[in-house]
């Protein structure tokens, strides 16, 4: 029989110290794993954060958290550039034209803002990166800076959660107010390559007519 006990559930913060209090030997490593796999499939990064701001307190629990969202959306980025990209072709070609097209110019500043804004699917931004032929250095840059705020933000909850530490939960509330505002300016004041990049990743959107 199969057993999935060894993935643990990162919406619950309060299971997984208890998973990994009595969990075997390789226990840190079956979390690193499964968080990356989780980034990988599309799940929210911010539990991520929420959940290793808990487990290592803030400044620790934003450099974990960072590097395995970064790692879960790498995997995804090499996947479509290595092995599905015809398919992703296939699949969403008007899609991944429009998304490439918008990319052209500053690559690594539209990523960026892609990752800030409230909208849109992390899962296709890596998929279509990766199969568009972006610049691997402009994506890690780009997604290592925009994820960065929000990562901060529930990391920072995270470990105030786990401290009971009023004032760092309200920082972190402070900071997820700014991080919201700048993805809301940043959306509404983007320039149209922009504007089609957030688009095609956008879950149910129809390509512009070109």
């Amino acid at each position: 029989m199969i057993r999935n006990d060894w993935i643990p559930s990162f919406t619950d913060h309060h299971l997984i110290a208890h998973w990994l209090e009595h969990a075997g030997p390789l226990k840190w490593l079956s979390l690193y794993v499964s968080a990356i796999v989780f980034i990988g499939i599309g799940g929210p990064r911010q539990a991520i954060a929420f959940l290793f701001g808990f487990l290592f307190g803030g400044p620790l629990g934003i450099a974990i958290a960072l590097l395995v969202t970064l790692a879960g959306s790498m995997g995804c980025f090499l996947l479509a550039r290595h092995l599905i990209g015809p398919i992703l072709e296939q699949r969403f070609s008007k899609y991944l034209r429009l998304f490439e097209k918008s990319l052209l110019r500053d690559p690594t500043k539209k990523i960026l803002i892609i990752r800030l804004l409230p909208i849109g699917s992390n899962l296709f931004t890596n998929l279509f990166s990766g199969a568009c032929r972006l610049k691997t250095s402009a994506f890690v840059t780009g997604s290592l800076l925009g994820f960065l705020p929000q990562t901060a933000v529930f990391a920072m909850a995270g470990s105030g959660v786990r401290l009971s530490d009023h004032k760092q939960m309200t920082i972190s509330i402070l900071l997820f107010v700014l991080s919201s505002a700048l993805g809301i300016y940043l959306y509404f004041n983007r320039e149209k390559s922009t504007r089609d990049a957030t688009h095609a990743i956008k879950p149910g959107s129809k390509p512009y007519d070109q």
